[in-house]
């Protein structure tokens, strides 16, 4: 799901408003973590995680959209940078932490945790992008290329 959206998710930030796009990605992201982290058996763990990566594949181009409209020159390179640094770091910290709730066990969760960790920090930047995010400006909604979407879909299935 992750793999075939993200075109898709920002050409709806264009559409619709990248701070809506963004908040609707983290929304999604983090209702999935709960949906997962509360998941009775595995049919509806994959289910959300489906749901999971639909809301990362809608939020992440957000953000590289936000440092390319946002910054220029120098400062458009520092964003970058930081951001990959963001992203590094987070896939290392998050393999550590995933481990350490997993061998922890708490109350009997299991595997659990890795899922439920992401409910309060998807709160917190719902938060934070409320506050600081630019407001989206007005605009005049675009069609959807669904055509292109189930194309890139097959294409990436059979590349696979």
């Amino acid at each position: 799901m992750y793999a075939v959206l993200p075109i898709t998710g920002a050409r709806l930030g264009q559409a619709h408003g990248y701070q809506r796009i963004f908040l609707l990605g983290v929304g999604v992201f983090t209702l999935a973590s709960l949906l997962c982290g509360l998941a009775p058996g595995p049919l509806l763990l994959v289910l959300a995680r489906v749901f999971q990566e639909a809301g990362a594949a809608l939020m992440f181009p957000q953000a590289l959209t936000g440092i390319q409209l946002n910054f220029a020159g120098d400062q458009r390179k520092r964003a970058i940078g930081l951001y990959a640094i963001a992203l590094s770091t987070g896939a290392v910290v998050g393999q550590i932490v995933g481990g350490a709730l997993i061998s922890a066990n708490i109350a009997g969760s299991h595997w659990r945790l890795i899922f439920l960790v992401n409910v309060p920090v998807g709160a917190a930047v719902i938060m934070a992008a409320l506050r600081y995010l630019p407001a989206d400006s007005p605009r005049k909604v675009r069609r959807l290329d669904l055509q292109g979407v189930a194309t890139l879909s097959v294409g990436h299935g059979i590349w696979q």
